[in-house]
């Protein structure tokens, strides 16, 4: 009778973290299922890696379509993904800014340097 609690409390154990994978993976927008399977078999480490590996998939559709819309836009651009990486949202008035491409952004001719914001007329200063 002994032999079966030292079996049965690593099993539960185990399946325990399964499901804590599983409950991670909803996070990520991803099915739970597949991910508590491919724990089971592997590990519950080694599938919370490549859990943290394949990302969020709305994230990546959404930077997909960020690349997609600059590349309509600009289609003599060849750093894409760096421009899509670099869209912001202004500070003062939430507008959909990119200060690699100037999408709505201006600057004035005495000061090149500085980029202002077409709908509110602030001034952004983006990341360097």
């Amino acid at each position: 009778m002994n032999y079966q609690i030292y079996l049965l409390v690593p099993l539960l154990f185990w399946g325990f973290l399964c499901y804590l994978v599983g409950r991670a993976a909803t996070r990520f927008n991803r099915q739970a299922t597949p991910w508590i399977l491919l724990s089971i078999l592997l590990s519950p480490l080694a599938a919370y890696i490549l859990l943290l590996f394949s990302g969020n998939p709305q994230e990546a559709l959404s930077l997909q379509e960020k690349e997609e819309r600059i590349r309509r836009q600009h289609p003599e651009r060849t750093d894409i993904r760096e421009a899509a990486l670099n869209e912001m949202n202004c500070p003062h008035c939430g507008a959909v800014v990119n200060p690699i491409t100037e999408d709505g952004l201006h600057s004035s001719e005495t000061e090149p340097w500085l980029l202002i914001c077409d709908q509110c007329q602030g001034i952004i200063e983006p990341d360097v």
